[in-house]
């Protein structure tokens, strides 16, 4: 009797495992069976199989974070390629267009990558499949690779950003810290707190956080890389700050995203960044004192400085 072949979805559940543990390039395959991914972005459009080609459509997927995290791998694949496109999320193409690893690309808005093939020459891949097309496996640390509007800081005060509400995901619930532990930041002596949440996104601010009026993504970059800290459950802006080179502490579950890796062994995507676990589940307070201390102490990852606009990044 022969054994039954794992369907899609369980090989896909290896191969976070494996991401999760080692980042092989085994993972990386697997992980590109996700059951949630359409299996033609662009159909009648060849996939890239990693090879030099005329053309390259590179298409943002899933949330704002995974699009902020995977750019960092555009100037690689667009090495291969005599043209490049990213087709990205609307809300993202003020924020990134300028980015100088895309110095160079075309970006524009995903429901305009069917507009932008140029002939039978054009390839496309998903922006999270990269890993797994270029010669380069591990998630290296990244340096700052965005840039925002300068903002000049307060001289003698510390600003921390603070995100306590995660978007919801399905299958990842308890991502969010209560807003009343922001309580623990606004006690920290000099310290001005503002939120990095659109004001109608929460139902109310906690007592001591300042609300900076943001309203779009390119008011939440220009208010982070005016932070001197940022202190974050939600991952869009985890992945933003450290983008923005912005010195950040991950607040996450007890059992996070694969990419976050575990308390014992945390991630190599973000090593400038401190990740902050729950001892035990819904144990948030512990976290946040952590995170108070770190900063209260100056222990803080370094400040990066992103390259200017229409630099090449390294």
């Amino acid at each position: 009797m022969r054994a039954a072949v794992p369907s899609a979805e369980q090989r896909y559940e290896v191969g976070v495992e494996l991401l999760r543990a080692t980042g092989c390039r085994e993972g990386w395959d697997l992980y590109d069976l996700h059951p949630s991914r359409p299996v033609d972005t662009l159909p009648g459009v060849t996939r890239w199989e990693g090879s030099r080609c005329e053309q390259l459509v590179l298409v943002a997927e899933q949330g704002f974070g995974d699009a902020i995290q995977f750019l960092r791998h555009v100037p690689a694949a667009a090495a291969l390629a005599d043209r490049t496109v990213l087709a990205i999320h609307d809300e993202l193409l003020p924020a990134v267009r300028k980015a100088p690893p895309l110095a160079g690309v075309t970006v524009l808005a995903k429901s305009r990558a069917r507009a932008a093939i140029w002939g039978p020459g054009t390839r496309w891949e998903r922006l999270m499949s990269l890993p797994a097309r270029l010669p380069s496996l591990r998630p290296e640390p990244a340096d700052a690779y965005l840039a925002a509007p300068a903002v000049a800081r307060a001289p003698g005060r510390l600003t921390v950003g603070v995100a306590w509400r995660s978007t919801p995901r399905r299958g990842f619930p308890g991502r969010s810290f209560p807003a009343r532990a922001c309580r623990l930041l606004t006690r920290l002596p000099g310290a001005d707190v503002v939120t990095i949440h659109r004001r109608r996104d929460i139902r109310a601010l906690p007592p001591g956080v300042r609300d900076p009026g943001i309203t779009d993504f390119t008011d939440t970059a220009t208010v982070i890389a005016a932070c001197d800290v940022v202190v974050t459950a939600d991952t869009v802006t985890a992945h933003l700050a450290r983008a923005l080179g912005v010195p950040t502490l991950i607040c996450l579950r007890h059992e996070p995203d694969w990419r976050w890796g575990t308390s014992h062994a945390p991630t190599d995507w973000y090593a400038a960044a401190h990740l902050l676990f729950q001892p035990e589940p819904d144990q948030w307070e512990p976290v946040l004192r952590a995170a108070t201390e770190r900063i209260a102490t100056g222990q803080l990852p370094t400040r990066q400085v992103p390259p200017p606009e229409g630099a090449t990044a390294s």
